[in-house]
C-alpha cells in the first residue's frame, strides 16, 4: 500500500536510524485519519519497535541502564506489577553515562490504551514500553528525535501494517527526484 516515494522515505528512515525492518526493529504503518470534513485520509507513519529504540540507545555507548516501575490508582510505585487490572501508569528511568541526572518517562495507561490486542492481554508490559520510549527520547534526543514506538501509536484510529519485501522500490526518472 505504500507509494514509491513512501518506500524511499521509509528506506531513508531505516538508513538514518540504522534499524532493520526485517528484524522487526522499524515499521512502515499505513493509518487512516479522520479529516474535519468527515472523510478519511490514509498516510504512512514510521514507527520503531521497543527493541529498535533500545538498539539505538545502546549503539551510542552512553546507555547506563534503566528501571521501570508501575503504579495503581493509589499512586504507589512498584517494581513489579502483580495486579489483575492494568496499572494506572508506568515510569521508566534511563541512566546515561556522564549525566548528573536520570531521564524519566511517565506514561498513563488511559492515554495510550488501544483497548484491544496486547493492550487487553498485557497492559502492564505495553504501558511500560511507552514509558521507556518516552524516557529514551529524553536521554538520547539527537538519536531518537521523531522516532516513536509502535506501542505509543496503537491508540490511533485504524492501522494497516505494511509488509516490506526485499525488492527495491523503482527508481524515479531523471529530474523527478525528491529529497526528504
Amino acid at each position: 500500500g505504500c507509494s514509491a516515494d513512501e518506500l524511499r522515505m521509509f528506506a531513508y528512515a531505516c538508513q538514518r536510524t540504522g534499524l532493520d525492518p526485517f528484524s522487526k526493529q522499524i515499521y512502515a504503518i499505513k493509518r487512516r485519519s479522520k479529516q474535519r470534513d468527515g472523510s478519511y485520509r490514509e498516510s504512512m507513519t514510521i514507527q520503531a519497535g521497543i527493541d529498535g529504540l533500545r538498539s539505538i540507545a545502546e549503539r551510542t555507548g552512553q546507555l547506563d541502564g534503566s528501571e521501570t516501575f508501575w503504579c495503581g490508582e493509589d499512586g504507589e510505585w512498584k517494581d513489579v506489577w502483580l495486579g489483575s487490572k492494568p496499572p494506572a501508569a508506568a515510569k521508566t528511568i534511563i541512566h546515561r553515562k556522564g549525566s548528573q541526572h536520570p531521564f524519566v518517562g511517565v506514561a498513563r495507561f488511559a492515554d495510550y490504551n488501544a483497548g484491544q490486542g496486547l493492550w487487553s492481554k498485557m497492559g502492564a508490559a505495553m504501558i511500560a514500553k511507552c514509558s521507556e520510549a518516552l524516557a529514551l527520547r529524553k536521554a538520547f534526543p539527537a538519536d531518537l528525535s521523531g522516532v516513536y514506538g509502535s506501542e505509543e501509536m496503537e491508540q490511533a484510529e485504524e492501522v494497516q501494517a505494511v509488509t516490506v519485501t526485499a525488492e527495491p522500490a523503482p527508481a524515479a526518472p531523471a529530474g523527478d527526484e525528491k529529497v526528504f
